[in-house]
């Protein structure tokens, strides 16, 4: 039988680590990928283990497609995922008129390229197999906005 396995961005807390939780209770192969919280997520992977379920952390910040290349290669030259959950996101709150310019471009490059960056590399393995599912993560920040997101409601 075929190994399903799930990628998950941002996956060391939060949304992301319940949803990794999720599929590895419905039999999914993790890969968790985090930025830089490892404690969060060798936790998680200690859960998803003693599930009896296989979890491989993926150290890499989306939002570098160097990042994303260097980590992704290797590991979808192997095994090609049934399912890519893009959750990775961060917040820099500040009214329009104070933000930072790199407060600005940081929630852009991981909310929105870091998207890019993931999908672009999983999809192409997904396509040749014919076979998988990529799952969008959002906020109703993205329709509705709130005061000093304008950077994560973009």
């Amino acid at each position: 039988m075929e190994k399903r396995i799930a990628v998950i961005t941002g996956a060391s807390r939060g949304i992301g680590a319940c949803i990794a939780l999720k599929l590895a209770a419905d039999g999914y192969t993790i890969w968790a990928n985090y930025r830089s919280n490892h404690d969060a997520a060798a936790q998680l992977q200690k859960k998803i283990e003693a599930m009896g379920q296989e979890c491989i952390l993926l150290p890499f910040d989306v939002s570098s497609s160097e990042e994303t290349e260097k980590v992704l290669q290797p590991m979808l030259e192997q095994d090609v995922p049934e399912v890519l959950v893009n959750n990775a996101g961060i917040t820099r709150d500040s009214l329009l008129v104070w933000m930072t310019e790199q407060d600005w471009h940081s929630v852009i490059d991981t909310t929105l390229n870091g998207y890019f960056n993931v999908t672009k590399k999983v999809l192409f393995y997904m396509m040749q197999k014919r076979k998988g599912s990529v799952i969008n993560i959002s906020s109703t920040a993205g329709q509705s906005g709130l005061p000093g997101q304008g950077n994560y409601s973009a």
